[in-house]
C-alpha cells in the first residue's frame, strides 16, 4: 500500500512525501524479507532521483532494484533497472556504459515481449544518439518507440471498445430477460383475471339456476 501511495505522490511530483513511504515500505519489505517490495520501491526512488537531477542516487537505486530483481529473475524489474542505469550513465555523458545498458534492457524488452518497456528503451536509445550525433539512428529508434506506442494505444482501445460491445450485450440480454418476464408476468395475470371471471360467472350461473328452480 505504501509503494502504490507513494507511486501516487510522484505522479504529482510531491517527491518529498513520496520518498518518505518508499522508505518506509523498504524497512518493512526488509524485515518481512519482501524481495519484490523491496525492490519496487527502489524502482520508484531512482525514478524520483533522476526527476530531481540526484544522479549517484539514481545509480545507488537502480543497482540495488537490479541486485534484488536478478535474484528473482524477474525480466521487467531488471530491464527497467538497466534502464535507470542507462539513463544515469547519459547524465554522466559516459555514452558507452549508456548505450551497453540501454542494448541489455533492448535485449529483455524483446525476448519477453515487453512492449512498454521496449518502447521507453528505443526512446533512451534516440536520446544517446543524439547526444554523440548519430541523428539516423536517433531518428530510427524515436519512430520504432512511436510506432510501439501507437500500438499499444490502438490494443488498449480494440479492448475497451470489445469490452463495452460485450457489456452492451449483456445489458441487451438482460433487457429482453426482463421484458420476456414483464410479459409473462402480465400474461399469467391476464389468465388469473379470466379464471376468476370465469369462476365467477360460473357461481353466479349456478345461483341464478338454484334461484330460479326455488322459485
Amino acid at each position: 500500500a505504501m509503494v502504490n501511495l507513494a507511486n501516487c505522490y510522484g505522479e504529482i511530483r510531491n517527491f518529498t512525501e513520496a520518498k518518505k513511504l518508499y522508505r518506509e515500505a523498504i524497512e518493512i519489505s526488509v524485515q518481512a524479507e519482501n524481495k519484490a517490495i523491496e525492490a519496487m520501491a527502489y524502482e520508484g526512488m531512482s525514478d524520483i532521483a533522476l526527476k530531481e537531477s540526484e544522479f549517484e542516487r539514481l545509480k545507488e537505486y537502480a543497482e540495488k532494484s537490479l541486485a534484488l530483481h536478478t535474484a528473482m529473475e524477474n525480466s521487467f524489474g531488471m530491464m527497467a533497472a538497466r534502464q535507470a542505469l542507462a539513463m544515469y550513465y547519459l547524465c554522466k555523458k559516459d555514452f558507452t556504459s549508456a548505450l551497453s545498458y540501454a542494448n541489455q534492457s533492448l535485449v529483455i524488452a524483446e525476448k519477453d515481449s515487453l512492449l512498454e518497456g521496449k518502447a521507453e528503451v528505443l526512446n533512451t536509445l534516440a536520446a544517446i544518439s543524439y547526444a554523440t550525433g548519430d541523428f539516423s539512428n536517433a531518428i530510427r529508434y524515436s519512430d520504432e518507440s512511436k510506432k510501439i506506442t501507437e500500438k499499444i494505444f490502438t490494443e488498449s482501445v480494440a479492448q475497451k471498445d470489445a469490452g463495452l460491445r460485450v457489456l452492451y450485450e449483456t445489458e441487451k440480454k438482460d433487457s429482453q430477460l426482463k421484458l420476456q418476464q414483464v410479459a409473462i408476468r402480465q400474461k399469467n395475470i391476464l389468465n388469473y383475471i379470466l379464471i376468476g371471471s370465469a369462476g365467477a360467472l360460473l357461481i353466479i350461473s349456478l345461483l341464478s339456476y338454484r334461484n330460479y328452480r326455488q322459485k
